[in-house]
């Protein structure tokens, strides 16, 4: 929770500010704790700033060069000072999420009245197929803050600093929550939780999960048959369950496979990926209209790698001439993943894998946080939010150790 409020960004400046002020302090009391992890972030970050290659077009906007810096203040400060946290923050921070997406869905127009005091404009005013964002701008977001709220609480209980009944109580209102999001992520993050998070793999977890899939596959049956369910998450779980083919089509999903996709396959034409600021070349509505793309080295290359994107294109039953390249220029932004492949190639895939696994403490859980990580990553999410670069450092071996 940001001390200081900002109606103008999501990500509230402030919160940074303060960990660079942290981070000063301990630099003046020679207490400074920097570990591997640590260089390998101020090296990317690095990296962000000055990775222009030969062809590069310079879109030069600061906030998205800094994002992976931002990352690294808000991980500083959590993997030293992990230990100092007061779960009843966490709790606190919980619960007013929870209110936003309650208030939001159940009183909408007063809510909406206070809140825009507070936040950015909230999008979402009627629910038809859509659902509450509370406090953030997207159900996205609000689903994902309430995604992350059961990951955190599931590790505090697992850590003795949460007691079983806060948990369930958390755990019922923050799926409540999301449910009442409609965003089909979100019920996608139900799903995982409720597979992967919530039970063991004992025997009898497993059959109770085949068991609760088999009573969801019913209740999906029944409601298609007697009433219309206007709900954009429901349809997604009913494609996921009995229509794979729509699911992998759906509209949401398919901007950001686009973006993926091209990152991905623009990385093997060129492992070096096209240099900082690249995306917004490419992206037909940031880039000067006089610039003549056809004579561009970008240009060329979307023609190059559009290829993968194409044939998932036609899977899906959209044809036309150059329809794969109007695609990608306007999704390059609609994953991280995507994005950062397209524009710093080989070297950003390896410093995602190094930035999970140095130092990474091995249990289950710790693999469901990271799991969790990229989940936010896939989306167009900023790369500087703050939990999730909390989350990452929870995972490391020397978290919450002052010294080490």
């Amino acid at each position: 929770i940001s001390p200081i409020l900002l109606k103008s960004n999501d990500l509230q400046l402030p919160v940074f500010i303060l960990a660079l002020f942290v981070i000063i302090l301990d630099f003046l009391r020679k207490d400074l704790l920097l570990h591997r992890i640590h260089f390998l972030i101020l090296f990317f970050s690095f990296i962000l700033l000055i990775y222009l290659l030969p062809d590069s077009y310079l879109h030069f906007v600061v906030q998205k060069r800094i994002t992976i810096f931002l990352g690294f203040l808000i991980f500083y400060c959590f993997y030293k000072y992990s230990y100092l946290i007061n779960v009843k923050f966490f709790v606190i921070g919980s619960f007013i999420n929870i209110f936003g997406v309650f208030a939001h869905y159940f009183l909408p127009d007063l809510f909406i009245f206070i809140a825009e005091i507070f936040v950015r404009t909230i999008k979402i005013t009627e629910f038809y197929g859509r659902g509450a964002s509370g406090f953030t701008s997207e159900p996205l977001y609000a689903a994902t803050l309430l995604f992350i709220t059961c990951i955190l609480s599931k590790y505090y209980l697992i850590n003795n600093k949460l007691s079983i009944k806060l948990y369930l109580i958390i755990q019922f209102f923050s799926l409540w929550a999301m449910i009442l999001t409609q965003s089909g992520t979100g019920y996608i993050y139900i799903l995982f939780l409720s597979l992967f998070v919530y039970f063991s793999f004992s025997r009898f977890s497993i059959i109770l999960k085949f068991i609760t899939l088999g009573i969801v596959f019913l209740i999906i049956t029944s409601l298609d048959q007697y009433f219309m369910i206007d709900n954009r998450g429901y349809y997604v779980l009913r494609d996921l369950f009995f229509r794979a083919d729509r699911f992998i089509c759906d509209q949401s999903l398919l901007t950001r496979v686009h973006s993926i996709l091209y990152g991905l396959s623009s990385t093997l034409n060129n492992p070096l990926g096209m240099g900082s600021g690249a995306s917004y070349l490419i992206n037909n509505e940031v880039v000067e209209p006089t610039l003549q793309y056809s004579n561009n080295i970008y240009f060329k290359e979307i023609n190059s790698s559009s290829g993968i994107v194409e044939r998932y294109l036609n899977f899906c039953g959209i044809y036309g001439q150059n329809k794969a390249t109007e695609l990608i220029q306007s999704n390059i932004f609609m994953s991280n993943i995507g994005m950062y492949s397209f524009e710093y190639g080989i070297i950003f895939i390896i410093f995602l894998f190094l930035l999970f696994t140095i130092d990474l403490k091995i249990n289950y859980l710790n693999i469901m946080l990271l799991f969790s990580c990229l989940f936010v990553l896939q989306s167009s999410v900023s790369f500087a939010f703050p939990l999730i670069w909390f989350i990452i450092s929870l995972t490391k071996k020397s978290s919450g150790f002052k010294y080490a």
